[in-house]
């Protein structure tokens, strides 16, 4: 089952000044990684110095191969400098899709989900499952919702992680305007048994598996 790693920092300004000539040098070490599918990296539209990095993995064993190898510490230890805290918030989650549908779009959503303290994790997660299949995955494949993929994360059985990709700005906010009700009522059934954080990111491809290296 392919997995999904999200990296995240509060970007240093001499990162900012220049981040594709500092971010470059971990996805060319990133990606020699066996199973790394694809890179994407991108500014937080909310707060441009938030800069996030998404690896899709062939599996979690090919990350976990890949963590007990040089080329995937290097990146760690050439990121972390990067970050006005000197740490990296990551997530990972599983999926059952191709994540490109989410990420390598013009604009992406990513959902934030944590139970609400007294929440029973085994309840919450069917509930969280039942909301999320049906107000994103249920007309995906006629284009009557935007791609989407979303999982709990290996971290917290409580945090869950939804991506949302659209191929415009203007069609996301079309879809909020048209379609306000269906997320209304699913936002209301999450917030109640969660905390919900949501940011933007106009992600862009640093590495694909399937396109050649520039």
């Amino acid at each position: 089952m392919p997995l999904v790693e999200f990296i995240s920092w509060t970007a240093t300004d001499a990162f900012l000044s220049d981040a594709n000539a500092h971010f470059r040098p971990a996805v060319d070490q990133a990606s020699k990684s066996d199973g790394c599918l694809a890179i994407y990296s991108g500014q937080e539209k909310e707060d441009k110095s938030n800069f996030w990095m998404v690896v899709a993995w062939q599996s979690g064993a090919h990350l976990q191969a890949a963590m007990n190898r040089p080329e995937y510490t290097g990146m760690i230890g050439r990121l972390k400098p990067c970050s006005r805290s000197g740490r990296l918030d990551i997530h990972h989650i599983d999926v059952n899709k191709d994540t490109n549908t989410a990420f390598g779009v013009a604009f992406t959503t990513i959902v934030f989900l944590t139970l609400k303290a007294g929440v029973a994790a085994t309840d919450a997660t069917s509930k969280v499952s039942t909301v999320l299949g049906r107000s994103l995955d249920a007309g995906s494949a006629t284009g009557t919702y935007p791609p989407s993929v979303w999982g709990r994360t290996h971290e917290s059985a409580s945090k869950f992680v939804a991506v949302i990709g659209w191929p415009s700005v203007q069609v996301h906010d079309n879809t909020m305007r048209d379609k306000k009700e269906v997320y209304r009522v699913a936002t209301e059934e999450l917030l109640g048994i969660t905390d919900m954080k949501r940011v933007h990111v106009m992600f862009k491809t640093a590495y694909h598996a399937a396109l050649p290296v520039s």
